[in-house]
């Protein structure tokens, strides 16, 4: 650890620029250390120090020979997770690099300053909640836009676009499902579940039929629940299933006139 600290000060465009940097997660109690614990760290630069391109390509180097990576960037900073490969397996890292000016509403989690000063806070879990279930109407539509995308390539017989479409979609469902349980067990820190068993609701067995109207009624089954699910969750949220069953409905009764 005391080494990736000192090769992150060492990084050119970040050497002489750190205000703190702080361990996250598991790695600051080495008890609940398991196989597959990652190192959480944030770094949070001087006041106006900016975020340049030359920051990834820096950190790419240090983390070499990368296995693999994802790179998130937002307003005043950016997300490095990076595999890199060890002589006996896989690291992983979770990186935020931010500017001072945006680093308030990420210090809110319990962390360790390992070096610099520390301006980390308590947070008031509720507030996170709340943030989490702010309404997007934009998001809706595009789920929803998808969801008639899906119907349409199930009728159509492309059933490898169809079931793609169809992942997205029990995704966004279960995104749903992790934001309720985190407010019924008060945590947003996914390191262990709780056994969840696959939501019953569901009947996947419609899936390995060969008939279509069956791929149909299962898309249909998922949007009642996901609708119902959007209109206990959001106040604001105008409900699609009705029109939406009306059209799966009437691309069931055009296949079976496709038939005859």
């Amino acid at each position: 650890m005391i080494e990736m600290i000192i090769s992150l000060q060492n990084i050119n465009c970040l050497k002489d620029n750190i205000l703190s940097i702080y361990l996250k997660g598991s790695k600051q109690d080495m008890s609940k250390v398991d196989f597959w614990s990652d190192t959480d760290i944030i770094i949070v630069l001087k006041d106006d120090i900016k975020i340049t391109d030359e920051l990834e390509h820096s950190l790419n180097q240090l983390f070499q020979p990368i296995f693999a990576k994802e790179l998130y960037v937002h307003k005043g900073g950016i997300v490095y997770r990076v595999i890199s490969t060890i002589s006996n397996g896989m690291r992983q890292y979770d990186l935020q690099v931010l500017e001072n000016s945006y680093s308030h509403d990420y210090l809110k989690d319990k962390m360790t300053c390992i070096f610099g000063i520390d301006h980390s806070v308590a947070d008031n879990k509720d507030a996170t909640y709340f943030h989490r279930l702010d309404y997007d109407e934009k998001k809706v539509q595009e789920i929803w836009f998808k969801y008639s995308e899906c119907v349409k390539k199930f009728s159509r017989n492309d059933n490898l676009i169809g079931l793609h479409l169809l992942f997205d979609l029990l995704k966004e469902y279960l995104v749903i499902e992790m934001m309720k349980r985190d407010i019924k067990e008060q945590s947003t820190v996914h390191r262990f579940g709780f056994s969840e068993a696959l939501p019953s609701c569901l009947k996947y067995q419609l899936l390995d039929s060969d008939v279509t109207s069956d791929k149909l009624n299962f898309v249909l089954l998922l949007s009642e629940i996901y609708d119902k699910e959007l209109t206990v969750l959001y106040s604001n949220y105008t409900s699609r299933y009705g029109i939406f069953k009306k059209y799966v409905l009437k691309s069931i009764e055009s296949l079976t006139h496709k038939i005859q």
